[in-house]
């Protein structure tokens, strides 16, 4: 495994932030380090706009629950800074939340 991957595996089930080659920029649990990619858990895109920065889901037709993206595409992975983490985690809780919800009442 390169020094590149070593880095991230204490970083293992962090928040992290990724900005990929195409200027998007990610947030999400780092699920896994493997030879030529990284796997994300419940990504979200973050996007700015007027209203400020916002983490919307990484698709909205898809199940997005765990993505793998190949190292060529990612141009930086930093941990997630302490306001995001926390944006982030309520984030992806809540939508937990209402998942579960909704699985209960097809019960």
């Amino acid at each position: 495994m390169s020094n590149f991957l070593m880095q991230f595996e204490d970083a293992i089930g962090e928040v992290v932030t990724i900005k990929t080659i195409m200027n998007n920029e990610l947030i999400a649990q780092l699920h896994q380090v493997e030879k030529g990619s990284v796997t994300l858990y419940r990504p979200r895109q973050v996007l700015v706009s007027q209203d400020g920065i916002s983490a919307v889901p990484f698709t909205f037709t898809g199940n997005s629950d765990s993505i793998i993206v190949k190292l060529d595409h990612i141009f930086s992975i930093e941990p997630a800074n302490a306001a995001s983490k926390e944006d982030y985690l309520s984030i992806t809780t809540s939508d937990l939340s209402v998942e579960n919800e909704e699985l209960a009442g097809h019960s």
